[in-house]
């Protein structure tokens, strides 16, 4: 959708296309990044006051539509349909036999111990929940998948749960990086990045990505948005470290959480 939102505004400023519209300069500067796109009903009316071809028209509200029938919005409704995320992951990580990922803070869904994501979760999602994440998990263990898993620093930084919990996690996360079909980056912390620190997006071959929010996860299947995501993955990953370099970021971590369990909480 973004870049068909540009390619509709043409050479008129963001400005000139709110005057027209009828849209606030900042609802057009946020759907142009994705960040929040139009519903179907705004869509088709951004279009037709700038102009658009009717197979533009066709095309954005098309976008707008699928946008909508899959990004999950609200908590209460992400609870209830979070068994139908998770089945959703697990067919197209089935599917894929290339997955890549980014993470800022948390640590990715493959990745989680039982007791790490209980913490995170801060509730029981459920048994169908549980079962469609043990489905997923079973994607870790198939030698012909190749995982591409990104992460920044502050995922081992940001403590969740207790000083146990996070040093069986780190722990966790040493087994897998040694693992021949999971590479694992790390972005360090103790640098200046060239670039902003996006949100977490995953991404399912060459077909579908997926980005989540603090309120809600969106499923997204334009190529040319993939390829986007996908050229942030690449830049991400020239920042990140692998190999020693990551262990010895994974076990700077966990001797700090060894250390907050053997005398008490982690300071914050």
């Amino acid at each position: 959708m973004p870049r068909l939102l540009v390619a509709i505004r043409g050479d008129r400023t963001q400005s000139e296309a709110a005057q027209l519209s009828g849209l606030t300069q900042s609802k057009i500067s946020r759907a142009e990044a994705g960040k929040f796109p139009f519903d179907e009903e705004t869509a088709a009316a951004y279009a037709r006051a700038l102009g658009a071809e009717p197979a533009q028209i066709r095309r954005l509200v098309a976008l707008a539509a699928a946008h909508g029938a899959e990004n999950m919005t609200g908590r209460k409704q992400l609870i209830r349909s979070a068994h139908v995320i998770q089945r959703r992951l697990a067919s197209l990580e089935q599917q894929t036999r290339l997955l890549r990922s980014w993470v800022l803070d948390v640590v990715p869904g493959l990745a989680q111990t039982a007791d790490y994501t209980r913490a995170l979760l801060g509730e029981d999602p459920g048994e169908r929940w549980w079962a469609a994440r043990r489905e997923r998990l079973a994607v870790v263990d198939t030698l012909d998948r190749e995982l591409h898993l990104l992460m920044s620093e502050a995922v081992l930084r940001w403590g969740i749960g207790s000083a146990e919990i996070m040093a069986a996690q780190v722990a966790h996360l040493a087994e897998l990086a040694g693992r021949t079909t999971i590479r694992l980056g790390i972005v360090p912390l103790d640098t200046i990045h060239p670039i902003a620190a996006p949100r977490d997006f995953s991404i399912f071959g060459q077909a579908t990505a997926m980005v989540a929010t603090d309120v809600g996860t969106t499923f997204i299947s334009e190529p040319d948005d993939i390829a986007e995501f996908g050229s942030a993955h690449a830049e991400l990953s020239g920042l990140a470290a692998y190999g020693d370099d990551a262990r010895r970021l994974l076990d700077r971590a966990a001797q700090l959480y060894r250390e907050g369990a053997a005398s008490g909480p982690v300071a914050r």
